[in-house]
């Protein structure tokens, strides 16, 4: 069998059947922090939809109802899944966001749920205040996407930090190693060079040796327009390619 096949038939079938493992995994996952800072993005992704800017009291306004929302999502969870919630509220000076709870930053259930709903949440206040159409929030929402937060790890570094979770110490020196001559050599760019040694590294503060979530992983996630999620998507596909 050729390289060409085997990869179609059997290397990219599985890379992708990891690719959707590892991100329903994250997306899935009980209790997550929900960033809700500014308004920056959603702000962009109006004036790129629509060609118009909304007013400053508009956003604030639209940002207020949002944390509302989110703060009744936060207290329901709490509710029903009191001890992961104490687990993550426990984990927030390890994580060192420069949020603070129940203000900017939630525990909400899993983004797959909380997410839609909170930007459905803005979305309809906008439209309300006259910032936008009905019609103008559909092509609005489509272009604003869920992003992991600046502290988060993307579902292709969760899958980086699998890959390794099974090696022995000697292993994982080895690959360190060889990650440090390829830097050197110039053969490897700095970015990737970062990410690949923080997740042989620190990989075992995400998944467990079985390569799956650890019980206290939390998952960071901010809204973002689709044009910065696509290059970060770009920038984390590189990463992952290199590895």
């Amino acid at each position: 069998m050729s390289k060409q096949s085997f990869e179609r038939s059997f290397q990219k079938p599985l890379l992708r059947k990891l690719d959707a493992e590892a991100r329903k995994a994250v997306t899935r996952q009980r209790g997550q922090l929900l960033i809700l800072a500014d308004t920056k993005d959603l702000e962009a992704v109006i004036l790129a939809s629509t060609g118009t800017k909304p007013k400053a009291s508009q956003l604030k306004k639209a940002l207020e109802q949002a944390k509302k929302h989110a703060r009744k999502l936060q207290s329901n969870f709490k509710t029903r899944n009191k001890r992961r919630y104490n687990a993550i509220v426990a984990k927030l000076p390890e994580i060192r966001l420069s949020h603070t709870l129940n203000e900017d930053m939630f525990i909400v259930s899993s983004f797959s749920r909380s997410i839609t709903t909170i930007k459905n949440t803005m979305l309809k206040t906008l439209v309300a205040e006259g910032a936008i159409t009905s019609e103008q929030s559909k092509d609005v929402s489509k272009n604003l996407h869920k992003g992991h937060g600046s502290s988060g790890n993307a579902v292709s570094q969760v899958q980086i930090a699998s890959s390794v979770s099974a090696l022995d110490t000697p292993t994982k020196k080895l690959l360190l190693y060889n990650l440090e001559g390829a830097f050197r050599s110039g053969d490897l760019d700095k970015i990737s060079h970062r990410e690949i040694k923080r997740l042989i590294t620190d990989g075992e503060q995400i998944v467990t040796k079985k390569g799956k979530l650890t019980a206290n992983y939390v998952s960071v996630i901010a809204f973002q327009s689709g044009a910065e999620n696509i290059k970060d998507s770009a920038e984390e596909k590189a990463v992952k390619a290199v590895f």
